[in-house]
């Protein structure tokens, strides 16, 4: 169970990390939406007020994303409703970047490549949350139980 456990604190603090920080550049005054678009989706952005505001409300998200999942990384097993929570987000998020594909990367105009491979990175992290997840669960059920 252990290397289990250790496995789901390392993708949950990956998840963290990344959330963390883009949510975090994304409601901190003063930086360039483009610049973050550009450095972690490799999205061309058209910045206008209303651009503005709408990433600036995507950072929140994703800050607490990253606060949630950095949480879950210290005790796994007490909190793998937010491991399975992320999971599913992220799966949730794999299927409209397969559904919207065409349309996502002609407006931000990412490369079909680099659009792709982030893709089925977001869906890996989404499995391996699911898999370690389940994995934690199922090892903390078959543990005898002392009664005192």
């Amino acid at each position: 169970m252990s290397r289990v456990r250790t496995a789901l604190q390392v993708v949950l603090g990956l998840v963290a990390l990344g959330n963390g920080v883009v949510g975090l550049l994304g409601v901190w005054p003063g930086v360039p939406v483009s610049r973050v678009a550009t450095a972690f989706y490799s999205a061309s952005l058209t910045v206008d007020p209303q651009t503005e505001h709408i990433t600036e409300m995507f950072g929140a998200y994703m800050l607490t994303i990253g606060v949630l999942a950095g949480i879950a990384a210290f005790r796994p097993e007490r909190y793998q409703v937010i491991t399975f929570s992320v999971a599913g987000m992220l799966t949730l998020r794999t299927v409209q970047r397969i559904v919207f594909a065409s349309e996502q990367s002609e407006v931000f105009g990412i490369s079909g490549l680099y659009y792709w491979t982030q893709t089925v990175a977001f869906f890996a992290i989404a499995i391996a949350l699911a898999w370690l997840g389940w994995q934690l669960r199922q090892a903390g059920r078959s543990r005898p139980t002392v009664e005192v």
